[in-house]
């Protein structure tokens, strides 16, 4: 009888263990982040509600994160308001990188551009 319990136990331990595992899959944090070389520049990107936000940043840095699920699309767009800028930006999912980009402004009159998208994994 003991057995019996020991082995009702350990079935329904590792049951919970994978419906705590399968919500996590279901409920992960999205994560945009940019740095540039020099401040102010415009960014736009999909929301948790795949709703396009654009905003005018003043500083170097910026960062954002949502929760995202299986086959949501993510997008982000960044614009220099500076010459000859550099723009380094990434999309993390779960911990993960999945999309990143680094661009240079090449010629001394050149605004720097960068997009980059993708669909949630898993």
């Amino acid at each position: 009888m003991k057995k019996y319990y020991l082995l009702l136990t350990a079935f329904l331990f590792i049951g919970f263990m994978y419906t705590s595992c399968k919500e996590k899959a279901d409920n992960l944090k999205v994560t945009y982040e940019v740095t540039t070389n020099k401040e102010n520049f415009d960014i736009s990107y999909i929301d948790e509600n795949g709703k396009k936000i654009e905003k005018t940043i003043s500083g170097k840095d910026w960062t954002t994160s949502f929760i995202g699920k299986e086959g949501d699309s993510v997008s982000i767009s960044i614009k220099s308001h500076n010459l000859n800028d550099k723009i380094a930006a990434k999309i993390i999912y779960d911990n993960n990188v999945i999309q990143e980009i680094v661009t240079y402004g090449q010629l001394s009159d050149e605004y720097v551009a960068a997009n980059i998208s993708s669909i949630l994994p898993y």
